[in-house]
């Protein structure tokens, strides 16, 4: 039997992975490139609730831990944090009229209260507070524990001070609206003596254009122009200074009340701290905030295939199966050497052996492929243990099958099937034995399945590959096999699976979930692509 080969068209595969913008209109091949085709255009698709969700999903475990550590530092925080008291005193402000025609104004155009909030902050009170209240912090460390609230539509202002020590919140509360209320009141007596001083000082020069008048008036002919004219510059002077000595006499009768403190700061009895509670659960949310950000980072960053979804998405090959609980039957340091279909025929990955020989059957027949090349991207994906099992399991249904292991570099079928790895393909290669007397029949597998396993080493498998000898070796069986599997090293790792896939019929790739990248798939699909391989699809291990 020879392995199948497929006869050149204008498009002979098609289910061959050829990135989009590298065909031309004929759709023939031009070139390929790592990175492009499905897989980028799929990179630059918009992101839709349905992938958000996806990632949250993912990534739980990520924005779980980073939620939790957030919680612990704050329940840390919450249990090493020293006990704050806050003591408030409240302040009324009257506004302080000097002039009566300020008696028309309302309360609110005579005192502005944003500006008298910022003068109890100011450092001028502070200061003085630092100096009366003992054991009370530098101005700075005053001003920033200091907290002041306006009443709305109020002259009452909240001065509230947080100290460590509750006998000190109260002192510096009850301090900043003694001292405000004593500079206000300083103030507004400074302002009644400046309009007194004012007023005296009219006075004099009303008192002394009396003198000049009477002077006037005493020294002229009685109606003459001169006296007419004294007369009249006297009856005006005593109605000034009249006006003025009222004035100055209201001015020193008044009452000077800046404000008043009409509730006064008392000891605290408990702390202002939020409790530990709230801490902990505002420290959970904080965790929950950052790290769905980063979860969402972290998996941008991540391009590994998660599901069948993915390959289908970004390459659109058709997925020909799945194996489940990969971590428990990959392995083959085990005491047991037997494929998984043989150890537990029973078990969910056995089966999908057997749904993985189905679905390649019907496209033998749909497409005419005898001879199956099966490989992967990278090591560590399954392909020797994809192979054997997929080899029993045409045995199994009746079908005469070869299986070859031409994986010089790490041949592990011999390892699964229990068989010698010598003499195999490569003593045949080396021209030391013919195939007929290397190929074994399996202890426990149906006689419908021969092997021939890997054989002796060679110093350069790709080239003894690429040799028309290998076609021989295949050529030269008495008996034609139904279905030939050829079980290849990674793509990207050696050329030998590009040698062999040139003349298999289709090649099944194997990818491991959450362990092979998108990249590696990508540049293992266009490398196929280029010696215009039958990717049959892929298998996920």
């Amino acid at each position: 039997m020879r392995m199948t080969q497929l006869a050149p068209c204008s498009n002979p595969y098609p289910f061959v992975y050829y990135p989009e913008s590298h065909r031309s209109e004929q759709g023939e091949i031009l070139t390929t490139t790592m990175g492009r085709g499905r897989y980028e255009a799929e990179a630059s698709r918009p992101l839709e609730l349905r992938d958000y969700l996806d990632v949250m999903r993912r990534r739980f475990t990520l924005i779980a831990v980073i939620a939790i550590l957030f919680a612990a530092l704050a329940f840390l925080f919450a249990t090493n944090q020293s006990n704050r008291y806050e003591s408030t005193a409240s302040v009324l402000i009257q506004p302080i009229q000097v002039d009566r025609a300020e008696t028309n104004l309302r309360v609110d155009q005579l005192i502005n209260m944003f500006t008298e909030r910022e003068v109890v902050r100011s450092t001028s009170v502070a200061s003085v507070v630092a100096e009366r209240v003992d054991g009370a912090p530098s101005v700075e460390t005053l001003q920033e524990n200091l907290s002041i609230v306006v009443v709305e539509d109020t002259q009452v202002m909240r001065i509230s001070y947080t100290a460590g020590d509750r006998q000190l919140a109260q002192s510096i509360a009850q301090g900043f609206a003694d001292v405000y209320l004593e500079q206000r009141d300083a103030a507004a007596v400074a302002e009644v003596n400046r309009r007194g001083g004012d007023i005296e000082g009219e006075l004099q020069i009303a008192r002394a254009r009396l003198e000049d008048a009477l002077y006037v008036q005493a020294n002229s002919g009685e109606g003459s122009p001169l006296f007419v004219r004294s007369a009249a510059e006297l009856g005006l002077v005593t109605a000034e200074i009249e006006r003025l000595e009222t004035a100055l006499a209201d001015l020193r009768g008044l009452s000077v009340d800046g404000g008043a403190v009409i509730s006064p700061a008392v000891l605290p009895k408990s702390p202002v701290n939020l409790s530990s509670s709230l801490i902990v659960a505002l420290g959970l949310v904080a965790g929950f905030i950052v790290g769905i950000p980063v979860a969402f980072v972290r998996d941008g960053f991540d391009d590994r295939i998660r599901s069948d979804v993915d390959l289908e998405r970004y390459f659109g090959r058709p997925v020909l199966g799945s194996v489940p609980g990969f971590g428990t039957w990959l392995s083959v340091e085990t005491e047991e050497r037997a494929p998984t279909i043989l150890r537990n025929p029973g078990e969910p990955p056995a089966e999908s052996f057997r749904r993985l020989r189905s679905t390649l059957l019907a496209l033998a027949r749909d497409e005419s492929v005898s001879s199956i090349l099966v490989t992967s991207a990278v090591d560590g994906e399954g392909s020797p243990n994809v192979a054997v099992n997929l080899a029993v399991a045409f045995a199994q249904a009746g079908t005469d099958t070869l299986l070859i292991s031409a994986n010089f570099r790490d041949s592990r079928v011999d390892d699964l099937l229990g068989i010698s790895a010598a003499p195999g393909l490569g003593d045949v290669l080396l021209g030391n034995t013919r195939a007929q007397d290397v190929t074994r029949f399996v202890p426990g597998v149906p006689d419908t399945l021969r092997v021939i396993p890997s054989g002796a080493d060679l110093d350069n498998p790709a080239d003894a590959l690429d040799s028309p000898v290998v076609e021989k070796v295949v050529g030269g069986f008495d008996v034609p096999f139904e279905m030939l599997i050829v079980e290849a090293p990674p793509v990207t790792s050696a050329a030998d699976a590009l040698s062999l896939a040139q003349l298999t019929g289709g090649v099944v790739l194997c990818v491991r979930s959450w362990s092979s990248y998108l990249s590696n798939v990508d540049d293992a699909m266009n490398q196929l692509a280029q010696v215009r391989a039958n990717v049959l699809g892929v298998m996920m291990t």
